[in-house]
């Protein structure tokens, strides 16, 4: 056998990572990937930490800048401070290793949600697809991208191939639901999001003021106050109680006053 290029070059990289660094990393992206307020905040202080131990980690940078761009979209830390950080972290990751995939994936996020830049995050995602094509976070974030160009049915390919290679990931089945919500398939979206919720358990961050409107569309106002009851969107207190009373009482437009 004859290695290529490429292959001799890759062969040529830090062939040894700290034990402890890939442990903490590896945690970092679980956190992640659970997606909630909480499920952010591990993750930051786990890629910190395989930062701390090790601080040529390419992996752990392009996990920082992940997480804190997402903290910062969802307004966990100042959106001016954090996207940024985000920017830099992923570009660090670049500096010491130009083929990881996940880091041009951290730059596509930036580009998509910060910068409102279609061209320039649809040509980053590319680079990392291209690098790795079963990075199912990259494709599930992908998938959205594609939504926000309007292109539905591929947007849900897209999340359905996440979805092939990462099942159990809250993250990525959540793609399936916002690829058929913003599709205008609510019954589509409401299914996806139900397994979403048996993965995430009381802790669904967004899933349940998704399903909420997705029932909602459907004209299912019962089933939408009651989908409040108990449950927290990304950390805020839903009285769903007062929900269900006020559509009993009322008409969906007294629900919606008590929503907001």
């Amino acid at each position: 056998l004859k290695l290529t290029g490429e292959q001799k070059k890759k062969l040529r990289k830090r062939a040894s990572v700290n034990p402890e660094a890939y442990q903490a990393y590896l945690r970092g992206r679980h956190f992640f990937n659970a997606w909630s307020p909480d499920g952010f905040r591990k993750a930051l202080e786990h890629f910190e930490r395989a930062i701390e131990l090790d601080p040529a980690y390419a992996p752990a940078y392009a996990g920082l800048g992940d997480v804190i761009g997402c903290m910062s979209y969802y307004g966990l830390i100042s959106p001016r401070d954090g996207f940024p950080r985000a920017r830099a972290a992923a570009e660090k990751a670049i500096a010491l290793d130009a083929d990881l995939a996940d880091a041009y994936g951290t730059l596509a996020l930036g580009s998509l949600f910060r910068r409102l830049d279609w061209k320039e995050a649809a040509r980053q995602f590319g680079r990392s697809i291209a690098l790795n094509p079963k990075l199912a976070s990259v494709r599930a974030f992908h998938s959205i991208m594609l939504s926000t160009l309007g292109r539905h049915d591929d947007a849900v390919a897209e999340a359905r191939l996440a979805q092939d290679l990462d099942p159990l990931s809250p993250l990525v089945n959540m793609s399936v639901g916002w690829a058929f919500h913003f599709a205008g398939q609510p019954e589509q979206a409401i299914a996806a999001l139900l397994r979403t919720r048996d993965l995430h358990g009381h802790d669904a961050g967004e899933v349940h003021g998704l399903l909420m409107v997705s029932y909602e569309l459907l004209g299912r106002f019962e089933d939408a106050a009651r989908t409040a009851a108990g449950y927290l969107c990304f950390g805020v207190p839903t009285d769903g109680e007062a929900l269900i009373a006020a559509w009993r009482a009322r008409d969906p437009v007294a629900l919606y006053r008590e929503r907001l």
